[in-house]
C-alpha cells in the first residue's frame, strides 16, 4: 500500500517536472532536472 502511494507521487512528481521543462529537447537536461530532486531526498534519507 504504502510502496503503491509511493510510487504514484513519484509518478505525479515526474509528470509535473517533465511539463515544466517540457519545452526543452536536450533528454540529459530533463532527465537531470526531474531526477535531481529525488535523488537528493533519497541521499539525505538513506
Amino acid at each position: 500500500m504504502l510502496r503503491r502511494l509511493f510510487t504514484n507521487a513519484f509518478g505525479n512528481y515526474i509528470v509535473q517536472k517533465l511539463c515544466e521543462v517540457g519545452d526543452q529537447d536536450d533528454v540529459e537536461v530533463l532527465g537531470e532536472a526531474v531526477l535531481s530532486e529525488p535523488i537528493g531526498l533519497a541521499e539525505d534519507t538513506y
